[in-house]
C-alpha cells in the first residue's frame, strides 16, 4: 500500500489532532484515549459519546448507567504515519451482572450510522483515508518481516 505523507498544512504533520477532533465534534464529550507511554503507539485514538447525557468511558457514572441502559461510543484512530484512519463501534451492555463490550465497524444503532457519517466528512476535509478491518489486517513485507497495515501505521509489532 502506497500512502502519501501528511500535507505541511494538515493537522497529522504536526501531531495536533486532540483539539481538531475535540471542536469538531462538541458538543459530544470526546475521550482521548491515545497511548502516549506505549512507545509502539502509531495513532491518536478518540472515543465519542453517543449517550442520553454525553457521559465519557471515564465518568464517575458511566458504569451505574450501563446497568440500566446500553451505553454507545464511536472510536477513533488516526495514524501518525500516514493520512489514514479507522473507525470502530462501541456498545457497552450489563449482561449476566456484568458489563461487556461489542465493538464492530458496523453500527449498532442509528446513532451510530449519524456519527459515522459525520466522521467520513471530517475524513474527508482532512484527507484522511479510512480503512475497514479486512485492509488493516492486510500483510505486508517490509524487509525481513510480514505485519499488517494496523501493525505498519497504528501500533508496531513487538
Amino acid at each position: 500500500m502506497n500512502i502519501e505523507d501528511y500535507p505541511s498544512s494538515s493537522p497529522g504533520f504536526i501531531g495536533l489532532w486532540d483539539d481538531v477532533v475535540e471542536n469538531y465534534f462538541s458538543p459530544r464529550h470526546v475521550d482521548i484515549l491515545t497511548d502516549f507511554d506505549n512507545e509502539k503507539s502509531l495513532c491518536y485514538t478518540y472515543l465519542i459519546s453517543l449517550n442520553k447525557g454525553n457521559e465519557g468511558l471515564f465518568d464517575d457514572t458511566i458504569d451505574d448507567i450501563i446497568k440500566t441502559e446500553n451505553a454507545y461510543f464511536l472510536e477513533i484512530s488516526i495514524s501518525r504515519e500516514k493520512p489514514l484512519a479507522s473507525i470502530y463501534y462501541w456498545r457497552y451492555i450489563w449482561k449476566n451482572d456484568e458489563i461487556n463490550l461489542d465493538v464492530s465497524q458496523t453500527p449498532y444503532i442509528e446513532e451510530h450510522q449519524l456519527i459515522g457519517d459525520i466522521f467520513k466528512v471530517f475524513a474527508d476535509e482532512y484527507h484522511l483515508l479510512i480503512l475497514d478491518d479486512a485492509t488493516l489486517h492486510e500483510q505486508n513485507v517490509i524487509g525481513d518481516k510480514t505485519i499488517s497495515i494496523y501493525q505498519q501505521y497504528f501500533l508496531m509489532p513487538d
